[in-house]
């Protein structure tokens, strides 16, 4: 391995290790669940937004990241979407291909069971 594949390699982790990071990427999974399940039901934003009884700006926000999805928002979206929301807490996993391998586990379990909000 080289020397800049390296420090690539710890600069990623230091990245994926901050908070905001996490963050970012907890609310891009969800909103690509979200699109996901309207594409299935073939509904748009300004049905879901009507569905929630509120503007479709506030659903393009959500869905950008531009606002903070409670839980309380995330059941309603959930119910809006025929989903449940289903949050866990989950052991830390250090081991890469650990995570690899749970992430193939949740795609393998998503085709099976359809789409599941499912924050880790």
């Amino acid at each position: 391995m080289t020397e800049l594949r390296k420090k690539w390699e710890k600069f990623s982790e230091e990245i994926e290790n901050t908070i905001e990071y996490k963050i970012e990427s907890i609310a891009f999974d969800i909103a690509m669940q979200i699109y996901k399940q309207m594409e299935k039901l073939g509904i748009n934003k300004k049905d879901l937004a009507e569905k929630l009884n509120v503007s479709k700006s506030y659903i393009t926000q959500l869905l950008k990241g531009k606002s903070n999805m409670t839980i309380e928002t995330l059941i309603k979206v959930a119910g809006a979407l025929n989903l449940n929301l289903q949050i866990k807490l989950v052991p830390k996993k250090l081991d890469l291909e650990a995570n690899v391998q749970s992430v193939k586990n949740q795609v393998k379990k998503e085709k099976s069971e359809g789409i599941l909000l499912d924050v880790k």
